[in-house]
C-alpha cells in the first residue's frame, strides 16, 4: 500500500490528483461571456503538467487567427490537452493561418459569445468536435450565469495550497482503498493498468430533455452561421471500454452516449455533416491510463480518420 500511496503523485497525466488538478486550474480564468479562458500567452515545458503547454493571445489554444475562414469548436478534445505542444490533432492537420480554434470546455452560449466578440472571419467552415460532456458542461455554465457566480464558485473549484492538502488524503482513499467501488473501474487494458469512470459525462436524457433542446437551439444558431459544418464524434476511452465489455456499468454508459449522439444528430440543422468514428480504430495506446484524453498516438489516429472526411467535404486549409 505504501508503494501505491507514494506513486500516486507521479502518474504522468492524472487531473483527479488534487496537486495536478491545482496546477491545471491556476492556468484558467473565469470570463463573464466566454465562460472560461486560459491566462493569455502562457508557455512552459513538461514539468508542471507532464506535457508542454501554450495558450495564445485570446486565452485559447491552437490556431488563433480571428480573421480565418475556418473555425474549430467543441470542449477539451477540440481545445487539445495532455500532449506536448505540436502534437495536438490541429497542429498536425490544420493550416494555422486559415483556422481559429475556439474550443474550450464551456457551454454553447459561451461559444456563441466568443464568435460574436472575437471572431472576424467569413464563416466558411466549422469543425465541431462532439463530446458527450457538452450537456453537463453547459449545465454548469448556465447555472453560473443564472446565479451571478463564476464557474469556479459554481463548481467549487479550489486552488489554494491549503485546500489541495485537505483534498489529497480523500483522493488517496478513494483512488486506492476503494479502487473498484461506486463508479470507479480499475482494470487491465492490453496489459496496462487503466482507470475508467462509469459515470463520466453521464447526463440523463429523460430528466434533461428540455434543457438539451435549449442547448441544441443555441448550437443550431451557431451552425447556421457557417457555409458548411462538419460535426465529428470521436470515441472516448469509456465508450471503447463499454463496447469491449470491460464492465456492465461501462456498457450501459456507452449505450447512454449513443442515445445522446442520436439526439444531437436528429436535432441538428440538416446542413450539418455528422460523422461518428468507429471505436475499432482506437486502442489503449491512444489514451492516457488515468486521464480521458488522447496520447500523441491518439491525436495522430484522429488526424488519419478526420483528414479524408474533410477532403470529402472539400474543406480548405487542411495539411496534406
Amino acid at each position: 500500500m505504501a508503494k501505491l500511496f507514494w506513486s500516486a503523485p507521479r502518474k504522468r497525466v492524472c487531473f483527479s490528483n488534487p496537486f495536478q488538478g491545482r496546477r491545471w486550474l491556476i492556468l484558467l480564468e473565469p470570463h463573464p461571456r466566454h465562460g472560461l479562458l486560459f491566462k493569455p500567452n502562457l508557455s512552459f515545458s513538461k514539468r508542471p503538467l507532464g506535457f508542454s503547454f501554450a495558450s495564445n493571445e485570446h486565452g485559447l489554444r491552437g490556431p488563433g487567427n480571428p480573421a480565418a475562414p475556418g473555425v474549430v469548436l467543441g470542449t477539451s478534445f477540440a481545445m487539445g490537452l495532455s500532449v506536448d505542444n505540436g502534437c495536438n490533432w490541429y497542429d498536425l492537420l490544420l493550416d494555422p493561418d486559415r483556422w481559429f480554434n475556439g474550443g474550450m470546455p464551456v457551454g454553447p452560449q459561451n461559444h456563441a459569445n466568443l464568435l460574436d466578440d472575437v471572431y472576424r472571419g467569413s464563416y466558411d467552415t466549422l469543425i465541431y468536435l462532439y463530446h458527450p460532456n457538452v450537456w453537463r458542461t453547459a449545465q454548469g455554465f448556465v447555472r453560473a450565469e443564472r446565479t451571478g457566480k463564476d464557474i469556479f464558485e459554481t463548481m467549487g473549484w479550489k486552488t489554494t495550497l491549503r485546500d489541495t492538502l485537505l483534498l489529497y488524503p480523500k483522493w488517496i482513499a478513494k483512488e486506492y482503498f476503494k479502487a473498484n467501488e461506486g463508479s470507479s473501474v480499475h482494470c487491465k487494458w492490453n496489459g496496462q493498468d487503466f482507470f475508467f469512470n462509469s459515470r463520466y459525462s453521464f447526463f440523463d436524457l429523460s430528466e434533461n430533455l428540455e434543457f438539451a433542446r435549449a442547448q441544441m437551439a443555441v448550437l443550431n444558431r451557431i451552425f447556421s452561421r457557417f457555409k458548411q459544418v462538419v460535426a465529428v464524434r470521436p470515441p472516448i476511452k469509456e465508450y471503447i471500454a463499454g463496447r469491449q465489455g470491460f464492465s456492465a456499468p461501462l456498457r450501459e454508459l456507452a449505450d447512454h452516449y449513443d442515445e445522446w449522439w442520436n439526439f444531437f444528430v436528429s436535432s441538428a440543422v440538416p446542413s450539418v455533416r455528422s460523422y461518428s468514428l468507429s471505436c475499432d480504430d482506437f486502442d489503449s495506446i491512444d489514451f492516457h491510463p488515468y486521464d480521458t484524453h488522447w496520447t500523441a498516438s491518439g491525436n495522430r489516429k484522429f488526424v488519419e480518420l478526420l483528414r479524408p472526411l474533410l477532403t470529402e467535404a472539400n474543406v480548405q486549409g487542411v495539411k496534406t
